[in-house]
């Protein structure tokens, strides 16, 4: 993910709400990298979350009402909102964990 320049600092607010949003659910995990190298078109931080099931995955791809829970109604639109202006762009990918 590429943050717009000056963003990080509403980007780890942001972050640090929807980790503690995963950890009141009990399962699965949300995770952050930080990339402290800088580098022309990189990617500035890069996030990890875990599903076990892909319905699990698309019935709700964020925690929304564990967040709204802690945060309130609406809550999760408005972070929603916040996000959306705080990057340029990311990539997405769908892993799989072989055992």
């Amino acid at each position: 993910m590429t943050l717009k320049r000056g963003e990080y600092e509403r980007f780890k607010a942001i972050s640090e709400k929807l980790k503690k949003a995963y950890e009141s659910l009990g399962k699965g995990s949300f995770i952050v990298f930080e990339n402290p190298l800088h580098s022309a078109n990189g990617t500035d931080v890069g996030l990890v979350w875990s599903f076990n099931t892909y319905k699990e995955w698309t019935d709700d791809p964020g925690p929304k009402a564990a967040y709204e829970k802690l945060y309130g109604t609406g809550s999760w639109q408005h972070m929603m909102d916040e996000w959306k202006d705080i990057y340029v762009d990311y990539n997405a990918e769908i892993r799989s964990f072989v055992r």
